[in-house]
């Protein structure tokens, strides 16, 4: 074609209907053949439907070098006034006439059964498409019944880990709960006996700063005394005891019971004793922060032993309740991997149908 009418100089139309395109690629070269303008080129397309803006998209040359004729049914009238010129010769008005309207009636009927043939080999063509979906489906229903099965099993067992998991779960709600409870309980225990040490806590710290301030000046001055005076000799007896045995309880109660003489005398205070004696004073002041403390810890001490054994047993409800916590967790991640997979059989179930 493009020899006869590129060198030879043959008027040549290359005539092409959209119901010869087997393939898309036809396309491609029209389009080709379109921009090269050495053909009359005459493509003829329906413009109903999606295919033809489609295909004006993908192949722009079709618009772009071509002129476009819209070619619409033709009315009744033209159609009879086409036929009374062409039927002219015979020279009779009336007979044109009568023929005219044959001829018009003729090509609509035509035109009905080129649109019946039309549609009737579409149906022919939904039909055999109908067959072979029908072949395939039957095909794979042996395949979607065992996956249907698969799937089936899949959700029972997903049932049961839920249940498990649910029971689990419950189960460690009550340990949380059992455990909230238990760690107010030490920390009630706790911060009793921590108030019930603060108050001796000043005394026993301000006993200590008057220690501190004591010098060696001040302790020679005590030793100076060849007969120390009534109080200092006073003063000085509770502490002997105090520095003179084993530092546990059931000595600690025998030294209280000896410290109480010393305690209750009227003459045992800082400001009566400092009079004679600096040093004193300082050693009366130790001696009564030793004895309250000795008295709030023999009631903090209970205290103390029990925080203890409820941290103890907390520590170990904790452990539990972390070994139970990451059970849930992997009962969890087995849950949702089994989704997961539940979820992939429903798609490509769906996907195959």
């Amino acid at each position: 074609m493009f020899m006869r009418a590129g060198v030879n100089y043959e008027d040549t139309v290359f005539l092409f209907t959209d119901t010869q395109i087997t393939k898309e690629e036809f396309l491609e070269d029209i389009n080709n053949i379109a921009q090269l303008c050495k053909l009359h080129l005459c493509f003829c397309m329906s413009p109903v439907g999606e295919a033809f803006r489609r295909r004006c998209r993908m192949f722009p040359s079709l618009v772009n070098c071509c002129t476009i004729d819209w070619f619409t049914k033709w009315p009744p009238e033209a159609l009879h006034s086409v036929a009374l010129q062409c039927l002219q010769p015979l020279g009779n008005q009336e007979v044109i006439e009568k023929i005219s309207n044959i001829c018009v009636t003729m090509h609509q009927d035509v035109d009905e059964e080129i649109e019946f043939s039309c549609g009737l080999q579409k149906l022919y063509e939904t039909y055999d498409v109908v067959g072979v979906m029908e072949a395939q489906v039957r095909e794979m229903e042996p395949i979607l019944a065992r996956k249907a099965e698969e799937g089936i099993a899949l959700v029972n067992r997903l049932k049961v880990e839920q249940k498990a998991a649910d029971e689990v779960k419950q189960m460690v709600m009550k340990d949380e709960a059992e455990a909230k409870i238990k760690a107010a309980e030490v920390k009630e225990i706790a911060d009793e006996a921590k108030a019930d040490l603060a108050l001796a806590m000043p005394a026993m710290e301000a006993a200590q700063e008057a220690l501190k301030s004591l010098n060696k000046a001040d302790i020679n001055e005590l030793k100076a005394f060849q007969k120390p005076p009534t109080l200092v000799r006073f003063v000085m007896e509770p502490v002997c005891i105090l520095l003179g045995v084993k530092p546990d309880w059931d000595h600690t109660k025998s030294i209280l019971k000896k410290l109480k003489a010393y305690l209750t005398h009227k003459d045992f205070n800082p400001d009566t004793v400092v009079k004679v004696s600096k040093v004193c004073r300082s050693m009366v002041l130790w001696v009564q922060a030793i004895d309250m403390y000795a008295k709030v810890f023999r009631v903090v001490e209970p205290k103390i032993i029990k925080h203890k054994e409820a941290a103890a047993i907390l520590k170990s409800v904790m452990a539990v309740l972390r070994a139970k916590q990451k059970e849930v967790e992997e009962i969890e991640e087995k849950l949702a991997k089994m989704l997961d997979e539940l979820r992939v059989r429903i798609h490509t179930q769906f996907t195959r149908v």
